[in-house]
């Protein structure tokens, strides 16, 4: 037991349990109180420091730091002995942040309890000497955008260990609504796409790591997916690969990652052409554009499909390649300037005219574009071709080019 685990007036009894003269009973009438010693200022900076550091101010039980009157006024779960700071218990207290590298300036200090608190991290080892319980936090790192690259991490509270006094991967019970897996996490944390690759959850779905091993166990993280409704794909864009996706569902041709929550669009709890439609209007009428993707081909794509308007006419030359879906913005026209011709072959056609651009979205649920096809006519004098995006059946981008004839 330590001097500050040892409550003001108690009594202390030392009995002689063995030799001759067992049974011998010393008694003392307790520790000498020594809380009213003035605290050695270098600790008191050292507190002050902690309480910053920790954000004091949305403590449940504050500090007033102003003034070293440690002696005289007791500060919320700190233990004073002959000047030097001996223990500090702020369990449960609403402390967060990240523990300061401090305890060089807290020689005396033996008990630290920092225990059911919102402890995001450590900055550096505590001293072996330090009895330091940090279990049971509570951490919410908020919002998590769910894509095909999303990784979860933990921090660094949970991956300290004090007992080996180093930082090593922990366990924990991993929950996503009703899903849930034991996993062990690295350093360079758990790509999500790991772990599941169809996802039927809510925006705002909470994701909890709670800890099963090591030090801080029983602490949780808890973080809050967020995505775009109308990604199908994960991939965090919206364009037309997100449609072809969600035909290729309906048409029971499975993408290798597919948000069936982002593609319900209409919120009725199934995939159908009513939200497909849906997607096409979320998607030309968001704010970014579809991006060029002229110089982004595969080595396995030998002849790129080339864009262009001749003579007043917007065509696709697919070279070989079979589209099922595209997307073109272009500039310098109107909706009403734009006569699309494809409608008869199968395909769906959408416009939709946005700061003196317009978007073209075709698709189709039974053909696909082959050959030089001409797709729309445009009676304007000068119009470009900004930019496209070609999907083919199994919705993969197929790379275009785009020639601009003078």
């Amino acid at each position: 037991m330590r001097i500050g685990e040892i409550p003001l007036g108690a009594k202390i009894t030392i009995r002689q349990t063995t030799g001759s003269f067992r049974n011998t009973e010393f008694n003392f009438k307790g520790i000498e109180d020594k809380s009213n010693v003035p605290v050695v200022q270098q600790e008191y900076l050292a507190l002050v420091e902690l309480y910053n550091q920790l954000n004091g101010s949305q403590w449940t039980n504050k500090w007033t730091v102003t003034t070293n009157n440690l002696n005289t006024t007791k500060w919320f779960g700190v233990t004073t002995y002959d000047g030097h700071i001996v223990a500090i218990n702020l369990s449960t207290n609403n402390v967060s942040g990240i523990v300061p590298n401090i305890f060089d300036k807290l020689p005396y200090l033996t008990k630290l309890n920092l225990s059911s608190n919102k402890l995001t991290g450590i900055a550096s080892t505590l001293p072996s000497t330090i009895d330091f319980a940090y279990d049971r936090q509570s951490i919410d790192v908020g919002d998590l955008d769910l894509n095909t690259a999303t990784v979860i991490n933990d921090l660094s509270i949970n991956r300290y260990d004090h007992t080996k006094r180093g930082f090593y991967n922990q366990t924990y019970d991993l929950r996503i609504g009703s899903f849930s897996r034991t996993v062990n996490m690295a350093e360079e944390g758990i790509k999500l796409m790991d772990i599941m690759t169809f996802w039927k959850v809510p925006i705002d779905q909470k994701i909890e790591l709670r800890q099963i091993s090591g030090n801080a166990k029983n602490s949780v993280v808890n973080f809050n997916l967020k995505y775009k409704m109308g990604d199908s794909n994960l991939d965090g864009n919206l364009n037309v690969l997100d449609i072809q996706t969600g035909i290729n569902y309906i048409l029971d041709n499975y993408s290798n990652y597919f948000n069936y929550s982002a593609t319900d669009v209409n919120n009725d709890n199934q995939i159908s052409i009513l939200d497909i439609i849906g997607q096409v209007k979320i998607i030309q009428n968001q704010g970014s554009r579809p991006s060029s993707n002229r110089n982004s081909a595969p080595k396995d794509v030998e002849l790129k499909p080339v864009l262009s308007i001749e003579n007043g006419m917007l065509l696709i030359d697919t070279k070989g390649n079979d589209v099922a879906s595209f997307e073109i913005l272009i500039n310098k026209t109107t909706k009403d300037a734009i006569q699309e011709l494809i409608s008869a072959q199968g395909f769906s056609v959408n416009l939709n005219e946005k700061d003196n651009q317009v978007n073209i979205i075709a698709y189709s649920f039974n053909t696909t574009l082959k050959g030089k096809i001409i797709v729309a006519k445009i009676n304007e004098i000068a119009p470009q071709i900004e930019s496209a995006i070609l999907s083919d059946r199994n919705a993969v981008e197929i790379p275009n080019e785009i020639i601009e004839l003078l």
